[in-house]
């Protein structure tokens, strides 16, 4: 048996891709496994007529924090983990992941300890060639908001002029509404309303990003009423009825969120059918309830005009429209807005709709969603 359980752990020593080995406690190398010489270019036999071999190795900004772990603290009960750079046998530098576990037998005499060592240098290669990667995009991303609010500064003055001089037009020289003149300024202050429209939304979308705040545990009932409350003209205006359903408490940015359920009654409002009164429902459900992975979906649902369930992806690209500005006024902008809101919050926006009875509105929070809140289901007018 003891023949055999030495040859099964020669067999795994020899097939292990990390360099392993026992050190003795008058601190010789033993069960040294091959992969020394793919790592360092050293053979075993190297290793264990040379016991200090891994120490002339090391990088000499290393040397001391190896001598120290080999030397003072070799018989701590301790196990540890440290990373250091070696020199192989070819010059080449390589980058070591240094497992050490102080080994025991049963009446509690040390043993040892048992070693492993794995090659880092690709991983560590990479992860500086990522994080230079991302440096580069964080500045890259610094210049455009700046470029974003130079521009904007610029294209609102020039709307600010556009719209102070039609004014000025209009009171001195075409008074009557039906002139063609008057027409035309009619088209301008429109033009530059739009333009207004779209530059405030292209800064709403650069902002979900570079403006961001912490994640906070928000309960999305006290923002929905928000919403409903500060849209209280417009869906008095068209005389809506919103029923909201109790939702629950998610980690969120409480101003994204806000911006989120805006847009989605906004949208439903938008597009209800004419002649009829607009009907908005909010509410939630749990998928996997019985699972700690459980995740959170928040339907906003309408009974308007619907689409067809083709455009479903498309509807959340930038500037995409399924209907002309002059059905509908907006910028294409705000579902964008909607599905950028939810990536950052680790989820997904999806939707569903059939043309002429209404579309639903999926947003997917991942597992880390809280309780429900506690309001009553009920209709708000």
């Amino acid at each position: 048996m003891l023949r055999e359980n030495r040859q099964k752990l020669k067999v795994i020593m020899q097939n292990s891709s990390d360099w392993t080995y026992w050190i003795t406690p008058e601190q010789n190398l033993s069960f040294i496994s091959p992969s020394c010489e793919r790592i360092t270019g050293y053979r075993a036999e190297d290793f264990e007529a040379d016991p200090g071999l891994l120490v002339s190795i090391t990088h000499e900004r290393e040397r001391s924090m190896i001598v120290r772990h080999f030397v003072d603290d070799f018989s701590d009960a301790r196990t540890c983990h440290l990373n250091f750079c070696i020199t192989t046998r070819e010059g080449e530098q390589r980058y070591i992941s240094h497992y050490c576990k102080p080994v025991y037998d049963e009446d509690g005499k040390f043993l040892g300890r048992y070693v492993s060592n794995r090659d880092i240098t690709e991983k560590l290669t990479i992860k500086k060639k990522l994080e230079a990667h991302i440096e580069k995009l964080e500045q890259r991303n610094k210049d455009l908001l700046a470029f974003g609010y130079m521009a904007s500064h610029d294209l609102r003055e020039s709307i600010f002029l556009i719209q102070a001089f039609s004014d000025r037009l209009r009171a001195k020289f075409f008074q009557d509404a039906a002139s063609k003149g008057s027409i035309y300024l009619q088209q301008i202050e429109k033009a530059s309303q739009h333009m207004q429209m779209l530059l405030d939304s292209m800064l709403n979308y650069s902002r979900i990003a570079t403006q961001q705040k912490a994640m906070t545990p928000i309960d999305l009932n006290d923002i929905a009423k928000e919403v409903i409350l500060d849209m209280e003209f417009f869906l008095r205006k068209e005389d809506a009825v919103v029923t909201l359903k109790s939702l629950p408490s998610v980690y969120a940015d409480y101003g994204q969120m806000y911006q989120l359920l805006k847009n989605l009654i906004s949208n439903a409002l938008k597009f209800h059918k004419p002649g009829e009164v607009p009907t908005i429902n909010i509410y939630s459900r749990q998928i996997n309830p019985d699972q700690n992975t459980g995740q959170w979906e928040i339907i906003v649902e309408d009974h308007g005009i619907g689409f067809d369930e083709k455009e479903s992806a498309k509807i959340f690209n930038l500037f995409e429209r399924l209907h002309s500005k002059d059905s509908f006024e907006g910028t294409g902008i705000g579902l964008s807005i909607c599905k950028r809101i939810a990536e950052r919050h680790g989820g997904e926006i999806m939707a569903t709709s059939i043309p002429g009875q209404g579309s639903k509105f999926i947003i997917r929070f991942p597992a880390e969603s809280q309780q429900p809140g506690k309001i009553k289901d009920g209709g708000i007018r």
